[in-house]
C-alpha cells in the first residue's frame, strides 16, 4: 500500500512568493507596454494635428486678398484690387496683412492677421463687404495653443473669439518671401492697333472707341514677344469706361486680356464687366502653350454698343514673373509688404513622449530665432519641426 503525501506549507509558500513574482514583472511589462503605447499614440496624434493645422493654414493664407475662385480656375491666379482688403490704408499699408515678428525663445510666438475674399454661393466674388473675411493666428503663451480667430473687418479682430487649432506649440514663426525683379515685357510705352476699333493715344492713355455690334473686337499690342508654355505672366492696367459704356445692357458688357497666337484669342481673363465703373487690375495668367512672336491684346464684346461707348486704356504693363528666388524677411517694411509673394510658416511641437537621441535638441533657421537647444526634463521629449512655403499672388497691393 503507496502512501500519498501533498505539498508541505515551505512549498507552497516557495511557489506563491514565485508565483507572485512572475505576475509582478508580467504586470510590469504590461505597464511599461501599456504606457509607452500611451505616449507613442500620443505623439501620433499631436503631429497628425499639427499637419491638419499646416494645411488648414496653407488652405487660409494661399487665398490672402482677393479670392479668385480656386476651385473654378486653374490658370487665374488674381484680379482686381479690393481696398477693403488693404491692411492700414490711412498709413500707406496697401498690403492685405498685418503681422507681428517675435525673435526671442521667451516669446516665440509670431502672429498674422490677413483678409481674403470668398465667393458667394452662386460661386461669384466682388468686393462687397459681405464677402470679406479677416483671419488672425497666433500662439498664445500662456497655455501653448496657437489659436486661430476669425471676424469682418481688421478692427474687430482683437475682440474676436479665438479657436484653439493646435496644442503644445514650442514656436510658431512666419516668414515673408519677396520675388526677385520680374521681366518687364510690355510697359507703359505699348501701342495698341485693330482693325475695327477707333484707338486714340494721349500720353501712355490708349482710347478704345467704335464698337459696333455684338461681336468680340479687340486691339493688340505692336510688340511682340516669345510666350512659354507654364510661366506666369503677369497684367497690371487700368480701365476707364465712359458712361455711355459702363451703363450699356445692365452689365452684360465684357472686357477681357490675353495673348494673341495668330488671328486666335488665347489664355484670355475677363477684368471687366459692366455696369461697374473704372478700376485698377492685376491678373497673373499661367500660359497654356508656347506662342512665337504673341502678341498681348485687350478684348472686348458689347451686347448693346452705343456710338459713343469707349474705355481708356492706362498703366498696360505685362511682366515675365519669377518662379523662384525668395528673399526672406521676419519683420517686412510697409513698402516690403506690398512686393510679398510668398508666406513661410514653422511650427515646433513638443510630445510627452520620451525618445532615443542626443541631448540636447537644437532648432535652427527658424524664422529669425537663434539656434535653440532643449535642457533639463525637456531634452528627452520628442519634437516634431514642421514647415510650409504658400505662394500668393493678390495680396491686395
Amino acid at each position: 500500500m503507496r502512501t500519498e503525501r501533498g505539498y508541505t506549507l515551505v512549498e507552497v509558500l516557495v511557489a506563491l512568493v514565485l508565483s507572485t513574482m512572475v505576475i509582478g514583472m508580467v504586470f510590469l511589462l504590461l505597464q511599461g507596454s501599456r504606457g509607452n503605447f500611451s505616449r507613442v499614440r500620443g505623439s501620433v496624434e499631436l503631429q497628425s494635428e499639427t499637419r491638419e493645422t499646416v494645411r488648414m493654414i496653407e488652405h487660409d493664407l494661399r487665398n490672402t486678398g482677393f479670392k479668385i475662385a480656386n476651385n473654378y480656375s486653374s490658370r487665374i491666379l488674381a484680379t482686381v484690387r479690393c481696398p477693403l482688403a488693404y491692411a492700414d490704408p490711412a498709413n500707406g499699408d496697401s498690403s492685405s496683412f498685418l503681422h507681428v515678428n517675435r525673435s526671442d525663445w521667451s516669446n516665440p510666438g509670431d502672429e498674422i492677421v490677413f483678409a481674403q475674399y470668398t465667393p458667394d454661393g452662386a460661386g461669384n466674388v466682388s468686393c462687397s463687404p459681405a464677402n470679406l473675411k479677416v483671419i488672425r493666428y497666433r500662439l498664445r503663451m500662456e497655455d501653448s495653443l496657437l489659436v486661430r480667430s476669425e471676424a469682418s473687418l481688421f478692427s474687430d479682430i482683437p475682440s474676436a473669439s479665438e479657436v484653439p487649432v493646435c496644442r503644445s506649440v514650442v514656436a510658431f514663426q512666419m516668414e515673408y518671401g519677396l520675388l526677385q525683379a520680374d521681366s518687364v515685357l510690355w510697359g507703359s510705352a505699348t501701342t495698341f492697333s485693330s482693325p475695327w476699333l477707333g484707338i486714340v493715344r494721349t500720353g501712355t492713355t490708349s482710347t478704345l472707341s467704335a464698337w459696333t455690334d455684338g461681336a468680340v473686337y479687340y486691339a493688340y499690342s505692336g510688340t511682340v514677344q516669345d510666350i512659354q508654355q507654364g510661366y506666369t505672366y503677369r497684367f497690371a492696367l487700368t480701365l476707364t469706361p465712359d458712361d455711355s459704356m459702363a451703363s450699356t445692357s445692365h452689365g452684360q458688357n465684357r472686357l477681357w486680356v490675353g495673348f494673341l497666337d495668330g488671328s486666335q484669342l488665347v489664355d484670355t481673363v475677363q477684368v471687366w464687366m459692366g455696369t461697374t465703373a473704372g478700376r485698377s487690375v492685376e491678373i497673373d495668367v499661367e500660359s497654356s502653350r508656347n506662342i512665337a512672336g504673341a502678341h498681348v491684346v485687350v478684348a472686348g464684346r458689347l451686347a448693346a454698343p452705343s456710338a459713343a461707348a469707349n474705355v481708356a486704356v492706362s498703366g498696360f504693363s505685362v511682366t515675365l514673373r519669377t518662379p523662384t528666388d525668395y528673399t526672406w524677411l521676419s519683420d517686412p517694411t510697409v513698402e516690403q509688404k506690398r512686393r510679398v509673394r510668398a508666406f513661410r510658416y514653422s511650427i515646433i511641437t513638443k510630445t510627452d513622449r520620451e525618445v532615443k537621441g542626443t541631448s540636447p535638441w537644437t532648432f535652427d533657421g527658424v524664422g529669425d530665432l537663434p539656434g535653440l537647444g532643449i535642457q533639463g526634463p525637456d531634452a528627452k521629449k520628442g519634437y516634431a519641426f514642421f514647415r510650409r512655403i504658400v505662394p500668393v499672388v493678390n495680396h491686395g497691393i
